[in-house]
């Protein structure tokens, strides 16, 4: 695990509440996450709120989950969301494998750009 909030992985749950994730962590998190498509140890939720996440930030996660199949629950809250996440989201939802996805929030955004 490249960075120290990684280790907050507990029950196959990474929650992330209140850190200022900046692009360098949000690109680490992305590679980390398509690293996980192989373990036993994937990701089945993600939390991610209140992380000052911009807009790619929230794209580049999104591209790191499209692998994996074990993502059941997705909580973005308090952050940003905008044109880049907004095509990142939609290529996640129609993935073409059989996904788990039961869960996804979205609260509280700051919405930036044009309408997809």
């Amino acid at each position: 695990m490249p960075f120290p909030l990684f280790s907050k992985i507990r029950d196959n749950m990474l929650k992330l509440v209140g850190y200022h994730l900046n692009e360098g962590y949000c690109v680490a998190l992305e590679k980390f996450l398509m690293s996980q498509t192989a373990q036993e140890t994937s990701i089945e939720k993600l939390i991610l709120q209140g992380n000052s996440l911009k807009d790619d930030s929230f794209a580049a996660v999104l591209t790191g989950l499209l692998q994996n199949s074990k993502l059941s629950h997705l909580h973005y809250g308090a952050n940003e969301l905008g044109s880049a996440s907004n095509k990142a989201l939609a290529k996640l939802l129609s993935i073409s494998y059989p996904h788990s996805l039961k869960s996804l929030v979205l609260s509280n955004m700051k919405t930036t750009g044009k309408p997809v």
